[in-house]
């Protein structure tokens, strides 16, 4: 049986601070759960921008870049609320296939 792919939904609102310490401790996760094999190695992070003014949209793609597309995500043009990022990353990351989908705060709440 080919174990499911996981897409993480992180909705951020000026969350440039968290960005590096959660995308390094969520890839961790991700490459410890590929490992087992208890999710496939098409799982990804998908970050939801909710109309940021920091520098946190910069540093998703960059970590796009690094990861060859391990971490993904959109940026709305203006504040539209958590859940509706959410809904947002939901849409958008099912575009990628995944089987599974889980949310979390970027701050790892």
């Amino acid at each position: 049986m080919t174990p499911p792919s996981l897409a993480i939904i992180i909705p951020t609102l000026n969350e440039e601070l968290c960005i590096n310490s959660t995308t390094k401790r969520l890839l961790e996760i991700l490459d410890k759960l590929i490992e087992e094999k208890t999710i496939s190695n098409k799982s990804f992070l998908f970050y939801i921008d909710d109309g940021s003014t920091d520098s946190g949209w910069s540093l998703i793609e960059e970590y796009n870049k690094e990861t060859k597309g391990r971490v993904k995500g959109i940026k709305f043009s203006r504040n539209f609320g958590n859940q509706k990022a959410i809904i947002a990353g939901l849409t958008e990351a099912k575009k990628y296939n995944a089987d599974c989908y889980i949310s979390i705060d970027a701050d790892l709440q």
